[in-house]
């Protein structure tokens, strides 16, 4: 290439590469079009407990008439107490059987189903037990009888408070203790 022809093309290839480039791309380009700063929390709960750590599934029975049974249970994760405990039955229950209510944070029973939880506990951490006691009625016009009774629920726990939380979601089978 001569001396002339690089005049010549050099600054008209130059142009044609400064016409193709966009004004919005080549803006970007400038440092301070550039964010001072990005703010992105992660949250990565612990690796879950073995399910038996949970809670045993065993329940005791705190009273009885002719036509229910209340007991209690107690669920927790170990050491670490549960800010929120909520509750719905598991697929494998048999509605007609009997019905399953639980005492809810407000102190009265309601009707525990498959399609929507109860919040069974819901107090600031400061106050949380680990494990938490939760309070069970099974209403049923057939007197029921407790070594074969066991009722299928699924538990969803919150652990911790703020930024800083966990939630396990879990099934248990609740089952008479006849040892107490």
């Amino acid at each position: 290439m001569t001396t002339a022809v690089q005049k010549a093309c050099v600054p008209s290839l130059a142009s044609i590469a400064l016409i193709c480039a966009s004004v919005e791309a080549l803006w970007g380009q400038v440092p301070s079009a550039r964010p001072t700063s990005v703010a992105l929390t992660v949250v990565v709960p612990p690796h879950a407990p073995a399910l038996g750590a949970v809670t045993d599934g065993s329940a005791i029975l705190t009273g009885r008439t002719s036509t229910s049974l209340d007991i209690e249970t107690m669920v927790g994760l170990g050491d670490r107490p549960a800010s929120r405990i909520e509750v719905r039955l598991g697929t494998a229950w048999d509605a007609e059987s009997a019905r399953v209510w639980v005492r809810s944070r407000d102190g009265n029973y309601e009707p525990v189903t498959r399609d929507s939880t109860v919040v069974a506990l819901d107090v600031p951490l400061a106050h949380a037990l680990a494990p938490s006691p939760l309070h069970f009625r099974v209403e049923s016009a057939r007197p029921a009888v407790l070594s074969s009774l066991a009722i299928p629920v699924e538990y969803r726990m919150t652990v911790g408070t703020g930024d800083e939380i966990a939630i396990w979601t879990f099934p248990a089978l609740i089952r008479f203790d006849t040892t107490r």
